[in-house]
């Protein structure tokens, strides 16, 4: 069974406004991934340093590697993440459908 398109992200602004939604990936980050369905999270250094491309996971926390493609190199509070630099958890592909809420600071 193909468990990729199991996981979806869905992307709101501070206010709420919902930009989109999109497939995870387990082979690259949310920031890159968001990137390819024309899903604007804000960034700079895409290395884990600069906390532009930060946001909070409002629902299903517990499936994001926050450190998947890189460290962080900034404190990130708990249930934050660094979308140039988050992934998908290796067990969170488990065929269970998720939508996986991230709001941008």
């Amino acid at each position: 069974m193909n468990t990729d398109s199991q996981i979806i992200i869905k992307v709101v602004e501070r206010d709420g406004t919902e930009l989109g939604s999109f497939p995870a990936s387990k082979h690259e980050s949310i920031l890159d991934t968001a990137e390819k369905h024309n899903i604007d999270i804000w960034y700079s250094c895409r290395s884990g340093a600069c906390f532009s491309c930060a946001c909070t996971v409002k629902k299903w926390f517990e499936n994001i590697d926050i450190g998947k493609f890189g460290y962080p190199l900034v404190d990130v509070d708990e249930e934050d993440c660094l979308t140039c630099i988050a992934g998908i958890n290796d067990d969170a592909w488990d065929g269970t459908a998720k939508e996986i809420l991230l709001k941008k600071f």
